[in-house]
């Protein structure tokens, strides 16, 4: 049986997208490695960021004069761009609903 997910949180993947992310979590393109072992520094890693900016810019048409950050963190970290695109000039510091300080 075939379950839909109407949730705010992540949505349905293809069957077609599941297939290709199953196969290059045991083994990517033919490297004997798996994606999740790909070291960050290898040419196979550079390779997936340029598609992935050249996918990105094409598909969201990003002007060229912006620039396209790979960053973690999740929400938490977002947060602490808020301080600098409200002032940048006189960012001293933010307090999150939390009450942590960024």
């Amino acid at each position: 049986m075939i379950r839909y997910n109407f949730s705010p949180g992540p949505a349905k993947l293809n069957n077609s997208v599941l297939e290709i992310v199953n196969k290059n979590i045991i083994e990517y393109q033919d490297e004997g490695i798996s994606i999740l072992e790909i070291s960050h520094r290898s040419d196979s890693f550079e390779k997936i960021l340029e598609t992935t900016k050249k996918n990105l810019i094409e598909l969201l048409k990003i002007p060229s004069n912006y620039q396209i950050l790979f960053l973690q963190g999740g929400a938490t970290f977002q947060n602490t761009f808020l301080g600098n695109n409200i002032n940048p000039v006189s960012y001293t510091h933010l307090t999150l609903p939390t009450n942590r300080e960024v």
